[in-house]
């Protein structure tokens, strides 16, 4: 893991510390902008025993690194076990467990500049089963779904509910003005199908090398993400895994990434 930190802050603070006893002139200090900069992680690369055949959302493997670091769902599991905000800044539940209410955060949007809105969520939901058949049984109890205005989204179920959002972590929403006119999702691959609302946008995939790369989502609606590169290095057996974190060549081995593993 490399830290990146601007020559000039380490100049400042060598010649600050060597005259600090020859002048009553206060120390410099860095600036926020150089306090950031200083606190940036270049590159993460993680590892696991793990194969990906194509850069779509039906490849199993492909699907949980980008639900990681590209897409973004209503709300998701924090690593205490409690629900936290994602999409959804705000939601509700009616008294029978059967209407749920969605408030959108406003500013949310895709890597390419275009809104996140309840289109995209109701879009997402009432495609779900087409696009990903694995996770056709996280919609199947859906009567309906409403979007009286971009930022709420209405579900209304066919039985009671009270996990929803527990259920529904893996769920994540994709871009309807992107995946709207898709009929081929096995052969929809590379840097569009991976476009996303989350921290991270897919770079490359070098399938010869097992070799995935993600940078940083400069635009990212709830700020750049501290990490400009996260490389995941796929082998084929435990050992070879193992020694490649020996040596040094990755930083930890995962086979199963969460989002609160990542900065």
């Amino acid at each position: 893991m490399k830290r990146t930190l601007p020559i000039v802050i380490i100049m400042v603070l060598l010649l600050s510390t060597a005259f600090s006893g020859c002048t009553s002139q206060p120390m410099v200090t860095p600036s926020p902008q150089q306090n950031m900069d200083e606190n940036r992680i270049s590159k993460i690369t993680f590892g696991a025993v793990a194969t990906v055949a194509n850069t779509n959302i039906n490849d199993a493997q492909y699907d949980r690194l980008i639900r990681v670091f590209c897409l973004q769902g209503l709300a998701r599991i924090g690593p205490s076990g409690a629900l936290e905000q994602e999409l959804a800044k705000s939601w509700q539940v009616s008294p029978d467990l059967k209407k749920w209410t969605f408030q959108l955060f406003d500013n949310a949007t895709w890597s390419d500049g275009k809104p996140v809105t309840s289109s995209d969520v109701k879009f997402t939901l009432e495609n779900l089963a087409r696009f990903t058949p694995h996770k056709m049984l996280y919609t199947e109890d859906i009567e309906s779904i409403e979007t009286p205005d971009a930022n709420t989204v209405i579900i209304n179920l066919k039985k009671p509910d009270a996990n929803l959002l527990y259920t529904w972590d893996v769920v994540k929403m994709l871009p309807e003005h992107v995946y709207k006119n898709v009929q081929n999702i096995s052969s929809f691959n590379g840097n569009e199908a991976s476009i996303g609302s989350g921290p991270y946008i897919f770079e490359k995939f070098d399938k010869n090398a097992g070799l995935l790369v993600f940078k940083a989502n400069e635009n990212y609606w709830e700020g750049k993400p501290p990490v400009d590169v996260i490389e995941y290095r796929m082998y084929k057996n435990t050992d070879t895994l193992i020694q490649a974190f020996l040596k040094g060549e990755i930083d930890a081995p995962a086979s199963t990434i969460n989002y609160y593993y990542v900065p």
